[in-house]
């Protein structure tokens, strides 16, 4: 196992906090861990986003279903699997 590589600057400053801009290493290491609490809420927002997108696309489905079988169109009644 390598040991990871210290951080460099780029020898940029960031004008808003004055401290000097750092690269990511090569390893892929981050500079700041993140808390469990920051970890816990990130994974809650994850999956409220998912559930999300999955509950927009179940309401599509339903619509363009529902709309297909007040057409009068077959393709709405087709639930056999085969």
């Amino acid at each position: 196992m390598s040991t990871p590589k210290p951080t460099t600057s780029t020898g940029l400053v960031d004008p808003l906090t004055g401290r000097a801009v750092r690269r990511h290493t090569d390893t892929g290491t981050y500079f700041v861990k993140a808390s469990g609490t920051a970890h816990f809420w990130g994974r809650v927002l994850d999956a409220v986003v998912f559930l999300v997108g999955y509950l927009v696309l179940a309401v599509i489905v339903a619509v363009v279903r529902e709309s297909m079988m007040n057409s009068g169109s077959a393709l709405g009644y087709n639930d056999a699997c085969g």
